[in-house]
């Protein structure tokens, strides 16, 4: 991920695209990961996945070490971001 896949997205240049973020949770059998893109608008996404937006974006490179994905992303409206301070 790191290494591939998110330098692959910041390469695009999309715009409207503002971060990737990669979330992991330790299951019982198995590792969960989850990763969060952020747009300024669905029409950035549009721009990025095409007509098809809401088919989740997993390149051949992640699908070749996961053992299964999600085949539809969701897609969620921002309406309030906090940020503290220290």
């Amino acid at each position: 991920m790191h290494r591939e896949i998110f330098p692959g997205i910041e390469s695009k240049e999309i715009e409207g695209y503002r971060s990737v973020e990669l979330l992991r949770r330790d299951d019982k059998e198995e590792v969960e990961f989850v990763t969060i893109m952020t747009f300024d608008s669905l029409e950035n996404v549009i721009s990025f996945q095409g007509k098809d937006y809401e088919k989740s974006y997993v390149p051949a490179v992640a699908q070749k070490v996961l053992k299964r994905w999600d085949k539809k992303a969701s897609h969620f409206e921002a309406i309030e971001k906090r940020t503290i301070r220290i």
